[in-house]
Formats: C-alpha cells, sequence, structure tokens
C-alpha cells in the first residue's frame, strides 16, 4: 500500500500546547496555566490571515525570554530560559518535536500524549514512523483526541474540589454549605454510590490528614461505625481530644482519577469547613455593620429588605436584586432557549454577563455564554460559515480549500463534502454509511430469498442465478435505484457471474 500522508489543517489547542510543553529545552520553566494563557491570547489577537505555522512561531516568541519576560513561572528556583531560536531552526534541532507535530498532523484524532510517548522512538527514523502512522490510519485502535479531553476534563472536575479549590466558586454551588452537608436526610458518598478500596483509601488518607494529633486506628474505626460516611466521621472526630503532643506527618495522597461528585464535594467541605465558617462569621458582622449604618436594601422581585450592598446585584438601568431571584430567572430564561435576559423589575434593561457570571454556577454560565455566542453568529450570516454537522453546536469559516471541518466545540473532524466523519483517505462515494448499509443489505436479503425459494429438479445453476438476479432487480427498483444507480455505492450483482 502506498504510504498515506495526511495533513491535518487545523491544530487544537491541545496539539499546540503538546507542541510547545514537548520544547522542554526552552519552556522548562513555564506552566502549563502560563503555556495555555498565552495559546489563548495569540489566538483571540491573531490576524485573520496568520497561518497555524505563524501563530506557533509568536506562542513560541511570547513565551522566550525576550518575549514574556513579565509572564510569572512555575518555580523560582527553575534554570533561566534558553534563548528562542528561530522556529524552523528549532524544529529541525529537536527531533522528537519535529516527529510528535508530525504524528499531529499525520493523525490529527489521536491522543497527543499517546502520540508523545511514541515519539522519541519514531525520531529520526522515517520507514517506522511510515510503518506506525500506516497500520494506526489503518485500523484506527489507538487512544483517540476525545478520550484524552475527557480524561483532561475529569482531572479538571477533579481538581476542582481539591488542587484549585476555590472558595467564591463552592459558595455558588452550595450557598449554605453547612446546612446542606450535615442535613441528615442528604445521601451520601458511600450510599449513593459504591466506592472502590482505591477510593476508600484516598478518602481515609484525607481524613488522616486533617486529623494529624489522632491515630489512624481511630479514625479508620469512626470510619466504619459510621458506616463510611465522611461528614459524621468528620464531626465526630472533632470532639476526640488529641493522642499526640506532635503531629503526624501528613501523607500523601494516591494519584486516582475520581469520578464520583459526592465524594469529592464531602472532602471539599471537611478541608475547608474553616475557611466556611469563617466566611460566613465575617458576612454576619457585616450584616450587622450595614443594619447599624442603614445600609440595607431591598429586592425588587422578591422584595427581600434585608440585603447587604455585597449582597446586591444591578441590571444595566440600576435596579437592585438578591442573587437568587437573578439566578432563578436566568435559567428559566435558559432553559427556554433565550439569549437576552431582561430586568425582573421590567424597566427595559437587561444583566450584564458580568452580573450573570456572579450568580451563575461556572457551567450554567459557560453554557449560556456558548449559546449568546451562537445567536450572534446565526445573525451575523456571514459568506461561508459553516456549523459542525456532528454536534450542530458551533460555527466556524474554514479555509475555502480545506476539505476537513475541525470543531473545537466537540473536537472531532467531519468532511464538508459529505457532512459525515472524516474519512481521509478514502473518498466520499467510498464510504458506506447507516442508509447505505440499509440499502445493499436490503437487495442481498432480497438476493438470498429467491435463492432458497429455488424449485427442484430444474438447471439448479442456470435458475439459481436468474432468481437471484430477479430478486436483486425487485429490490432495486423498491428503493428507487434503478432510476438512480448513484444512490447504492456498492452494488451486490456487480461481477455476479452464472
Amino acid at each position: 500500500m502506498a504510504v498515506l500522508i495526511l495533513k491535518a489543517f487545523h491544530k487544537t489547542n491541545i496539539q499546540i500546547f503538546y507542541i510547545l510543553k514537548s520544547n522542554f529545552n526552552i519552556f522548562v520553566n513555564k506552566s502549563q496555566d502560563v503555556i495555555e494563557n498565552v495559546i489563548r491570547i495569540v489566538e483571540e489577537n491573531a490576524e485573520a490571515n496568520l497561518s497555524s505555522d505563524e501563530k506557533l512561531e509568536t506562542m513560541i516568541n511570547l513565551l522566550s525570554e525576550t518575549g514574556a519576560a513579565d509572564i510569572p513561572t512555575t518555580s523560582t528556583n527553575s534554570p533561566s530560559p534558553v534563548k528562542a531560536v528561530g522556529f524552523e531552526e528549532k524544529l529541525i534541532e529537536d527531533p522528537i518535536t519535529e516527529t510528535l507535530r508530525r504524528l499531529m498532523d499525520m493523525i490529527p484524532d489521536a491522543d497527543p500524549s499517546y502520540l508523545e510517548s511514541h515519539a522519541a522512538k519514531l525520531a529520526n527514523n522515517h520507514i517506522n514512523l511510515e510503518v506506525f502512522v500506516n497500520e494506526h490510519v489503518d485500523k484506527k485502535d489507538y487512544p483517540k483526541m476525545e478520550d484524552y479531553i475527557r480524561r483532561q476534563n475529569e482531572k479538571r472536575e477533579m481538581n476542582k474540589y481539591l488542587s484549585q479549590f476555590k472558595l467564591h466558586q463552592f459558595l455558588l454551588e452550595f450557598p449554605d454549605p453547612i446546612e446542606h452537608f450535615n442535613n441528615p436526610d442528604r445521601k451520601h458518598a458511600f450510599i449513593e454510590s459504591k466506592l472502590d478500596d482505591s477510593l476508600e483509601l484516598f478518602t481515609l488518607k484525607c481524613l488522616y490528614n486533617e486529623f494529624i494529633f489522632l491515630r489512624e486506628s481511630d479514625i479508620k474505626k469512626v470510619f466504619n461505625m459510621t458506616k463510611k460516611n465522611v461528614i459524621k466521621t468528620y464531626n465526630k472526630l472533632k470532639n476526640i481530644p488529641a493522642a499526640f503532643k506532635t503531629p503526624r506527618e501528613v501523607l500523601a495522597l494516591p494519584d486516582i482519577s475520581i469520578k464520583n461528585m459526592l465524594l469529592l464535594q464531602e472532602i471539599a467541605f471537611i478541608q475547608h469547613e474553616r475557611e466556611i465558617r469563617n466566611m460566613l462569621k465575617e458576612k454576619e458582622l457585616n450584616f450587622l455593620r450595614a443594619k447599624e449604618l442603614g445600609l440595607l436594601e431591598s429586592c425588587n422581585c422578591c422584595f427581600t429588605d434585608d440585603l447587604i450592598p455585597e449582597d446586591c446585584f444591578l441590571c444595566r438601568n440600576g435596579c437592585t436584586f438578591c442573587k437568587e431571584c437573578i439566578r432563578k430567572s436566568a435559567e428559566i430564561a435558559y432553559s427556554e432557549g433565550k439569549t437576552e435576559y431582561a430586568c425582573l423589575a421590567n424597566c427595559g434593561s437587561d444583566f450584564s454577563l458580568a452580573t450573570l457570571q456572579m450568580v451563575l454556577n461556572p457551567k450554567t454560565f459557560t453554557n449560556l455564554c456558548h449559546t449568546i455566542q451562537m445567536q450572534e453568529v446565526n445573525k451575523a450570516d456571514l459568506p461561508g460559515i459553516e456549523h459542525c454537522p456532528l454536534c450542530s453546536d458551533f460555527a466556524m469559516i474554514p479555509a475555502a480549500e480545506d476539505q476537513i471541518f475541525h470543531c473545537d466545540m466537540c473536537n472531532k473532524d467531519s468532511c464538508r463534502k459529505c457532512k459525515h466523519e472524516a474519512h481521509v483517505p478514502l473518498r466520499c462515494n467510498e464510504i458506506e454509511y447507516d442508509e447505505d448499509v440499509k440499502m445493499r443489505t436490503f437487495i442481498e436479503d432480497q438476493m438470498t430469498n429467491a435463492l432458497i425459494r429455488c424449485p427442484l429438479h430444474t438447471d439448479d445453476r442456470e435458475l439459481h442465478f436468474q432468481n437471484v438476479m430477479q430478486g436483486a432487480t425487485k429490490a432495486k427498483a423498491k428503493l428507487g435505484v434503478d432510476k438512480n444507480p448513484d444512490l447504492l455505492k456498492f452494488d451486490p450483482t456487480r461481477g455476479l457471474q452464472k
């Protein structure tokens, strides 16, 4: 088979990140957040006619010593960044990076971490690279980009409650976390979902680290006594006197993927309960001060009259509302497909996106912004605009010569001609879709039925052939293929001989 060289016309931010990440000699002291910020800045501000390579060169320059002196790094002890060199020259000097970039171009839907793990072995070995690409394109059994994105999303969701915990976001999700997590009727993580041993160990280590003056054996006893209820265990352990004068060593948590959101939320609560209580106490003091100074406001929707200034949210016209009223009305409007969020006092104004962001949880706000963006794109009626045929939820204007449409929303490639998943190197007429398979199998079934009804004591071979062809002809007529042969991509009667 001829060597398959597949050229991808679009690079996702993930692919660009991996190209930049693999330049360890230059960006050893740059964190993932810094690299992602640079990618976003270039993507949002680059001129429309800039090619992918030119954008990538701009990113490299920004991340270099001369272009990004003010960009924070992950460690003050990191080695001094190496001075940036020309983009093309650097790629030639670094065969692993060049190989990774080529692999991403040729297998654009592959998991970039999977390609990265093979790049070193394939560098400077063009024959093995060809074999690797051909085998993977033919079999398509490699880890996919969508799996990588799913894992990254799961990791991001997990870290939202662990290493990247933000109290204000947690309070948006749980306005009264003390009441919520201590509610006796609330189902806890180990009841709602059966957890395996690794998650139980993770939970126990979190509890061990919260109570470093207690014996691990005592903590485990209480945990089992409460039927593995994290919140009840935490509340009981708070009342047990210290067993040690000096604290135990804090344990490293197992590096595992946790999909159980209930468990993550409970762990986040016990780890930040003191911080939560301090904030709620400060809020109560602010209320008393505001009341004493006569600064309390009223909501123009539910008419609650005890709003402190920090709990007041305004429409563009200055009408005052509480967070709950705006949140509920915005969620209802969003569920109805609306993209305008009118003032609840009917003053003719609306709520800004900045206000909506402060009252909605991050996921709802992101979806809301995307809906608004989609409507604006549709209203613009730009020539050449296309929607993704696979998710029908994203619009972009690809280059006219591009045959592959890449959607950054669902991260899938589709063919601009037939509107199905990308099928390079096969042509559109070489791909069978569900409707094509149904037509072909219907004709084949009719041919089989005609063969089964064959009478005895005749020239079987001649009769078989005639009956099979008659069955095929009737089936084609029923499907309209006799009048329009192009409807059938693969004709089962083609090459059939007596």
